[in-house]
């Protein structure tokens, strides 16, 4: 429901939407901000951290509710009543203009489109009067050498913290369980550079300094990520494996977050495609190939070679044959040495959309060649199918699929995403 809201001497239309129930409120916020339409937040919703006297909230408040909704920012109407926010020269710090203002009623919205609005009602400074969200990285190829210089085992990197002469890496270990008890706690530190962490012989590692916000719902891989890059830039491989392990070690969902730093998912495919949950995966792909940056073609070949398995596996398959279509010249140039596997996709494909003919020359082609043996059997039983025509029944075999290690494109089998769990001590 849509309703007149004034701010200042201005007025403009918001979304009203359901405060009393943490997804309903959190779904209805996304949609609208996606959709460039401003909310209305009456009052503080339930899981917003905070004491503010009778809803009204604080600057706390505040914090937590962007930081839940994401990629957005907020500015209460309580800064466009003449006197209640402070000017800026008296407060330098860039939110100090919102302490003692009561956090709600606000508007939410893109921070675009927020801080047009406070630009529209004649307020001064104002990056001063809204409060936003953390930004969301989504690019972590820059440290791809902390964990693609060294092909370290998961033995080796606990031999290595068993042996107390390494440090860093004990230290780095400490520090993954203890961001990982944060964010499985809907927690995001805000300030993980080295020197905000101590440790002491009793409790490991501890929280000197922080900026932290607590979420009202679980905070997404893509934040978890982003709360982790400072400590990130410091470690060298080394510290970075055992970091993973820490971080990895009593918390299922951190896989997610690895997958989103290491294989550049930031939708979830990666474990849809592990699982077999191919509609699931279909879906995430699609998000992911909208959200892909044209600097990045290896990442984007990947993301359409699965799509086309998908595709081919849920029936859709003018869908897949097209992803075919496009994949195989784009493989021969950037991924000459994964073209066999992706050739292999790309004949099942053709195969069960019915194109025969194409599909026999794509699977001659492999069973030619100096392939794999595992390639070579799959291509000779599909082969069969091919010539066999309609009717005939396609290998149930599931394919590798493909992710981007850093810049690296490797393969993967299902239920294998290069996760590496801690074994018992």
């Amino acid at each position: 429901m849509s309703r007149a809201v004034r701010l200042g001497p201005l007025t403009v239309n918001a979304d009203e939407v359901d405060g009393s129930r943490v997804p309903v409120f959190l779904d209805q916020s996304r949609a609208a901000r996606d959709e460039g339409r401003l909310v209305l937040v009456s009052r503080r919703p339930p899981g917003v951290s905070g004491a503010g006297r009778d809803g009204e909230g604080s600057l706390a408040d505040l914090e937590s509710l962007v930081e839940s909704i994401g990629d957005c920012a907020a500015v209460p109407l309580a800064a466009g009543v003449p006197g209640r926010s402070r000017d800026a020269p008296e407060w330098p710090l860039i939110r100090s203009a919102l302490l003692g203002l009561p956090a709600f009623p606000c508007l939410v919205g893109r921070p675009d489109d927020v801080r047009a609005v406070i630009e529209r009602a004649g307020l001064s400074q104002p990056d001063a009067l809204m409060c936003r969200s953390h930004p969301v990285r989504t690019d972590f190829r820059s440290l791809v050498q902390r964990w693609c210089a060294d092909d370290e085992s998961t033995e080796q990197v606990l031999h290595r913290l068993r042996s107390h002469t390494d440090a860093e890496g004990v230290a780095a270990y400490l520090l993954g369980e203890l961001l990982a008890h944060c964010h499985r706690k809907h927690v995001l530190h805000g300030d993980t550079r080295r020197s905000s962490f101590g440790f002491t012989a009793d409790s490991g590692a501890v929280i000197i300094k922080q900026k932290a916000r607590m979420l009202c719902s679980p905070p997404t891989p893509g934040q978890c990520a982003s709360d982790l890059a400072p400590l990130l830039e410091s470690f060298s491989g080394g510290a970075w494996r055992a970091f993973r392990l820490g971080y990895a070690h009593d918390w299922p969902d951190a896989s997610q977050v690895l997958d989103y730093v290491e294989l550049g998912d930031t939708t979830g495919w990666v474990g849809a495609m592990g699982r077999r949950r191919y509609a699931d995966a279909a879906d995430r792909l699609d998000r992911a190939l909208g959200a892909r940056t044209p600097d990045d073609p290896p990442g984007h070949l990947t993301l359409l070679v699965n799509r086309a398995y998908s595709y081919s596996r849920l029936g859709r398959h003018d869908q897949a044959c097209t992803d075919a279509d496009t994949m195989l010249p784009a493989a021969a140039t950037l991924i000459p040495e994964l073209l066999p596997v992706v050739q292999l996709h790309a004949g099942f494909a053709y195969l069960r959309g019915g194109r025969y003919e194409a599909a026999a020359r794509m699977l001659v082609t492999l069973i030619a060649g100096p392939r794999t043996p595992t390639v070579k059997n799959l291509a000779v039983r599909a082969l069969r199918t091919a010539y066999t025509g309609p009717g005939a029944m396609v290998p149930d075999d599931d394919l590798a699929f493909l992710v981007r290690r850093g810049h690296q494109v490797t393969v993967l089998q299902p239920f294998d995403t290069l996760r590496e769990t801690e074994a018992d001590d």
